[in-house]
């Protein structure tokens, strides 16, 4: 499971990120808490202007 941290959740953002993982049956989880984010053992992807040691980081758009 590859477990991904916003800011903030959209339904647009939802929306994208089913058509880019269960489309291609990945399992995701979103996560907007900080802290639980830094201690789970998924994979981890930040989409936030956070920085996050030992992930993937990719600033978030405005459109999203």
């Amino acid at each position: 499971m590859i477990e991904i941290f916003v800011e903030q959740v959209s339904e647009r953002l939802i929306y994208t990120l089913d058509f880019i993982f269960k489309e291609r049956d990945v399992s995701y989880k979103i996560n907007n808490d900080k802290f639980l984010f830094e201690k789970s053992t998924n994979i981890k992807f930040n989409y936030s202007t956070l920085d996050f040691d030992d992930c993937v980081h990719i600033s978030p758009s405005e459109l999203l």
